[in-house]
């Protein structure tokens, strides 16, 4: 636990490292690629890397550094300290939520207590705290990947809906839809619950499923509004709307005019 150089130039690193940054910013630069920091941002620098930094005078925060020796007491499936993802490449680090960032702030405080109030069982209890972050670590880096996971698969969802909406549009331009798909119908295409497709679609684009299944009807209308002479009420049920009335109001609803007035702008 030293005092932080807020410039620091390219040195070779023989030991592992955590670093937490509370507040301030700045950037590390490991192997060519720079690291920016934002507050909250944990990061992992191991041995053998040529790493530079640069950092305000307002940065807070903390970090450690230690040998392969100095993890006697390893963690459960943590052998060595290169067991640990975040030790396997170069720099790296995650953003730390404020009450994850404010318990290892905690065990970084207690480490720099016994640190410059030598007593008995320093080293011993020093050891303990850089388990117990370690040990976190690991904990909210799984917790990040699994979020990630999450996301992936919302995203997975969210072009798989885009897809079908395509498709969709195929079918409801061909002219020979009797009736047009529901949220329920997409939803039990995806084999998920409408309630879940709403969430996901709606956070994911700002807007809701119904709104994308309209607006795949609305874009089929202007294009045979403008490329058929089609009577309205014709192209009303060509597209699958059993009301001519309610076409013309669902038609001015996304686009402000009437398809009359669409076709004569």
């Amino acid at each position: 636990m030293e005092t932080v150089r807020l410039e620091m130039p390219s040195f070779r690193h023989n030991f592992y490292q955590v670093a937490l940054l509370e507040s301030g910013g700045g950037t590390v630069t490991s192997a060519g690629q720079a690291f920016d920091l934002d507050n909250f941002t944990i990061f992992f620098i191991q041995p053998g890397q040529i790493n530079y930094w640069n950092i305000p005078k307002d940065w807070r925060g903390y970090y450690f550094s230690i040998s392969e020796s100095f993890y006697t007491v390893p963690l459960d499936g943590f052998r060595s300290l290169n067991d640990f993802p975040f030790f396997q490449k170069f720099t790296q680090g995650f953003k730390l939520k404020r009450e994850e960032a404010k318990v290892i702030l905690e065990l970084f405080e207690r480490i720099n207590q016994e640190y410059h109030s030598p007593s008995m069982f320093n080293q011993a209890i020093i050891k303990s705290y850089v388990c117990s972050i370690l040990g976190y670590c690991i904990r909210f880096y799984e917790r990040g990947r699994d979020e990630e996971r999450v996301e992936k698969l919302k995203l997975g969802l969210v072009d798989h809906f885009q897809k079908l909406l395509r498709d969709y549009g195929q079918e409801v331009g061909s002219g020979l839809i009797t009736d047009h798909k529901s949220v329920t119908d997409f939803a039990n295409e995806l084999a998920i619950s409408s309630k879940h497709l709403s969430e996901v679609i709606k956070k994911s684009t700002g807007q809701s499923p119904i709104e994308h299944i309209n607006q795949v009807l609305i874009d089929e209308a202007k294009k045979l509004l403008i490329t058929t002479d089609m009577a309205i009420k014709e192209l009303g049920y060509y597209l699958g709307f059993s009301s001519p009335s309610y076409f013309t109001r669902l038609f001015k609803k996304y686009t402000g005019s009437s398809p009359a007035q669409f076709r004569k702008a």
